[in-house]
């Protein structure tokens, strides 16, 4: 599991290691054992760490919205285009 999550994080197995270690210490991710493989555990994210991302997002998504209302025309039309130029961009992935 931690060689997976390294991998996919492009970090090294130790650094993953570390990182997962201080997140279980601070109960944002939990370990399970992995049953198809007793050597293996599952990484999960912990219910607090789910209750703290909804409450970030809901804040920066309030705080963008804050900042879109206090732009002009021209600034929101440049904003719309630069929005459907990512989205053409990720489209091809």
């Amino acid at each position: 599991m931690m060689g997976q999550l390294a991998e996919h994080e492009g970090i090294t197995k130790p650094s993953a290691t570390g990182i997962v270690g201080r997140l279980l210490e601070k109960g944002l991710v939990e370990r399970r054992s992995d049953p198809s493989d007793r050597r293996s555990a599952i990484v999960a994210i912990s219910p607090a760490a789910s209750q703290l991302l909804e409450q970030r997002r809901r804040e920066r998504t309030a705080y963008l919205a804050s900042r879109i209302d206090a732009l002009g025309p021209e600034e929101r039309a440049i904003l719309e285009r630069a929005v459907d130029l990512f989205e053409e961009m990720f489209e091809d992935r």
